[in-house]
């Protein structure tokens, strides 16, 4: 392999992490960590996985960010209108 195959190779490689990195985060905000902030990184770097590979870890990290994102909103709207009735007691 010579140095120009080798510099490619390596591109290719640092880039193939971003997917990683996005299920990574996609799976953490499940847990309640900064769901929003890691649901809108794993988007992001899943558009930049499948920008260049459009393989499936690229999907489902963008899906994974979106279900975080999703999840989040309808958690924060339910105890809105619950504290909302709370405090109309």
């Amino acid at each position: 392999m010579n140095r120009r195959e080798y510099i490619k190779y390596r591109d290719e490689m640092s880039e193939g992490h971003y997917a990683a990195t996005g299920v990574i985060l996609g799976i953490i905000g499940f847990f309640g960590v900064a769901s929003i902030i890691c649901g809108i990184l794993a988007i992001v770097f899943g558009a930049i996985q499948k920008k260049k590979w459009k393989t499936p870890f690229s999907t489902f990290s963008i899906v994974l960010g979106i279900v975080d994102i999703v999840l989040r909103l309808i958690l924060f709207a339910v105890l809105t209108v619950i504290l909302i009735k709370f405090l109309k007691r």
